[in-house]
């Protein structure tokens, strides 16, 4: 399989020319490209969305940075990650800026030889003052209805991805909207049935699942066909740390068989910023701390197609 990693940090600190060179000299043989590290929380709340999704030059400019850099360095955009918060309650001009967004991260994916777009459901990950599930099914489904057109046009397949909250005073992880697989199933055949075809699939973080004590291979007998991709990362009992496997608390063994047992062909793709972020530093350590995740995807397809036995 190819091994994938995210843009972020490298390509928001040194662009996506030198960001690609970086991945490529770490063996990566594609990347998770980070929209939302263009836009950030505040920004979307506060309608400042960046040019890049509202000037069409910009975005013309943009588009073309990727391309051209993709094929450069050799480095397939294997999957996008849109803006987010998808949706933000009782404010509807920043909703209505935020779908924009998603639109035009639709536009971008699709342009740039991308298949795949992950879109955050939209919910209030408040633990204290959580949003309905009523709320957040009458929020996601019209924001992924409003993005079918787009889907449709530039072939892109839109991945919904499983969430959490947590009390920030308490440190509690609690569920949330699709933390429960059969209720995302739900939400993509519900969503695929209106489109007409399959246009939207799901996005299994790992690490995700583990702050909710939930079984990876559990969860992908549960998807089957819907699965279309992964976040894959590690993190403690109560952050979501995302480092490299093997550093926090996941229990990998359980990933591998999943994956195996399911039948899963596409990408190991890891979301793992924090390495370089947190625990990297120093710029001369990136490459070395990007290799090391690398060679985690290295094992992790080794050991799903055989070439390394059953751990003992």
């Amino acid at each position: 399989m190819k091994i994938c990693v995210q843009t972020n940090p490298m390509v928001p600190r040194y662009g996506i020319d030198k960001g690609f060179e970086i991945i490529k000299a770490a063996g990566f043989d594609g990347v998770d490209f980070n929209f939302d590290c263009y836009c950030s929380y505040n920004d979307m709340i506060e309608c400042k969305i960046p040019d890049i999704f509202t000037e069409e030059a910009k975005k013309e400019a943009f588009i073309e940075d990727m391309i051209a850099s993709s094929k450069k360095h050799g480095i397939e955009i294997h999957q996008c990650h849109a803006p987010f918060p998808s949706y933000i309650k009782d404010k509807p001009e920043a909703n209505k800026a935020i779908l924009e967004a998603l639109k035009v991260s639709v536009e971008m994916c699709g342009r740039a030889g991308c298949k795949i777009l992950v879109v955050h459901p939209a919910f209030n990950g408040s633990a204290r003052y959580p949003s309905k599930r009523s709320e957040e099914w009458e929020w996601s489904m019209e924001m992924y209805e409003a993005l079918i057109p787009s889907l449709k046009k530039y072939g892109v397949t839109c991945c919904l991805e499983n969430m959490w909250g947590q009390d920030w005073i308490t440190k509690k992880i609690y569920s949330a909207i699709c933390t429960d697989i059969p209720e995302a199933c739900i939400y993509i055949d519900k969503l695929n049935e209106i489109a007409g075809e399959k246009l939207f699939g799901f996005c299994l973080d790992i690490g995700h699942l583990n702050l909710l004590g939930l079984d990876p291979a559990f969860a992908m007998e549960q998807l089957g066909d819907r699965l279309v991709t992964f976040h894959i990362h590690d993190v403690s009992c109560t952050q979501d740390s995302h480092v490299c496997p093997y550093i926090g608390v996941v229990g990998w063994e359980r990933f591998i068989k999943g994956v195996k047992d399911c039948g899963y062909n596409g990408a190991l793709s890891f979301e793992t910023a924090n390495m370089v972020i947190e625990l990297f530093k120093p710029q001369e350590l990136m490459i070395p701390a990007l290799h090391l995740i690398y060679e985690v995807g290295r094992y992790f397809d080794d050991r799903i197609s055989g070439k390394i036995p059953e751990f003992h």
